[in-house]
């Protein structure tokens, strides 16, 4: 049992330090789950810093979108609306609540986060390319 969760650990660590998007989730009918993201967001920014050089200040090298999720169950609602928005403006990143039982934003928050995703590939690119144009040659 404990080598599985070693492996289990090393395996989510890769897969934060090889992805280039995430989708934060959390439940809107649980606090707990909403405690928990922040947990899960710090580990991304302490993986996804070692691994991409540079890292700017505000300027994340990886997409994230946070999602309340379970918003058709409104009686039910622990967090409300303008906490995810207030956390997702902290964060700096895009914001959506959604249900997968009333397919309420879910293709919306995929779409949202390729969109980010080829943004800052976009930007890479061109960083790149003005890193190699700028140079001198000595005759």
């Amino acid at each position: 049992m404990i080598q599985q969760l070693k492996m289990s650990l090393a395996m989510k660590n890769e897969w934060i330090k090889e992805g280039d998007g995430f989708i934060i989730v959390y439940s809107i009918t649980s606090e707990d789950s909403f405690q928990q993201v922040s947990k899960f967001r710090d580990l991304v920014v302490k993986i996804k810093d070692k691994t991409r050089i540079p890292i700017y200040i505000n300027l994340y090298m990886y997409a994230r979108v946070l999602t309340g999720s379970k918003c058709d169950l409104t009686e039910a609602r622990q967090v409300s609306i303008e906490r995810g928005s207030e956390l997702a403006k902290e964060w700096d990143c895009a914001f959506y609540e959604s249900s997968a039982k009333e397919k309420i934003n879910v293709e919306i928050i995929f779409q949202e986060c390729i969109r980010e995703i080829r943004r800052i590939c976009k930007n890479e690119i061109e960083k790149s390319q003005k890193i190699e144009t700028i140079c001198c040659n000595i005759l």
